[in-house]
């Protein structure tokens, strides 16, 4: 049930978004919360950055800390603008490297803007699928972080009724990849690989088998669809799945959100206070 007190504050954010939408300074740059970067980004558009600050995905953010370290070779699938990819920039140092991933034109501006900077990043202006060649990318003009492969990507509905602003996705064609591809032109096998694309989760994980045939690599999920689907193939692999609070899930009770997924015999499972077992 929905108390007063919230409904108000509920409509008070409505209201304001509404003013914001109207009456903003477009493009700005604020200061990464746990970096201490630049980041570019738009004022309206990107707001939920500068809005939460800090407290933005904190627990996915706080477990990133814990998994990644000085020279890892680390994956980002998804990079939107870069805020999560300047914060594995950061972790894995001058000894390290990343792979960024992003095929949306609405996001690119900014997110080349954001890493252009960072000499330990790679961006590959790519989709990321089961498959490599040419495919449709679904964007969207609300933030960007709703672009999918997915034609009717339930995710993206669900956003604009929340936030009352209604708006239409057009179909682009871009280029697409696959990891295992990626993974054998580096050279390099990544320790960590975060994974957030917006209801093509299961496509992605389907482009690495051979990645996930072999141990040392810690996963990121956002799953959005097809969760079922997902879980199952990961632990065909070994995987196990845990919340961001650390709890071990399992197939029946899977529900949408964010998720790390590792072996049991990744020694940074002693992470996740004992919910998985290191042997």
């Amino acid at each position: 049930m929905i108390t007063p007190v919230r409904r108000s504050r509920q409509l008070l954010a409505a209201a304001a978004t509404r003013v914001l939408y109207y009456v903003n300074p477009g493009d700005i740059s604020i200061r990464h919360h746990w970096t201490d970067a630049r980041l570019r980004l738009h004022s309206f558009r990107h707001r939920s950055y500068w809005y939460h600050g800090r407290s933005r995905e904190r627990d996915v953010l706080q477990r990133i800390h814990q998994l990644v370290r000085p020279g890892d070779f680390v994956l980002d699938v998804g990079g939107h603008i870069g805020y999560v990819s300047q914060l594995l920039s950061h972790l894995v140092g001058a000894g390290g490297r990343v792979l960024v991933f992003e095929p949306g034109s609405n996001n690119l501006p900014y997110l080349r803007s954001n890493v252009q900077p960072l000499r330990n990043i790679d961006l590959i202006e790519k989709a990321v699928s089961d498959r490599a060649g040419v495919v449709a990318l679904y964007e969207e003009q609300l933030s960007g972080q709703n672009n999918s492969l997915l034609s009717d990507y339930q995710s993206f509905q669900n956003n604009c009724q929340r936030l009352g602003q209604m708006t239409q996705t057009h179909a682009v064609q871009v280029q697409c990849t696959t990891l295992d591809d990626e993974i054998e032109r580096a050279g390099h096998h990544p320790s960590f690989v975060k994974i957030d694309v917006e209801g093509a989760e299961y496509q992605v994980l389907c482009g690495a088998r051979k990645l996930l045939a072999q141990d040392g690599t810690a996963l990121m999920i956002e799953i959005t669809a097809q969760a079922g689907k997902v879980v199952q193939l990961l632990r065909e692999f070994g995987y196990h799945v845990v919340s961001t609070t650390g709890e071990q899930v399992n197939d029946d009770d899977i529900a949408l959100g964010n998720y790390f997924c590792l072996k049991a015999n990744d020694p940074r499972c002693t992470c996740f206070d004992g919910s998985l077992s290191a042997t």
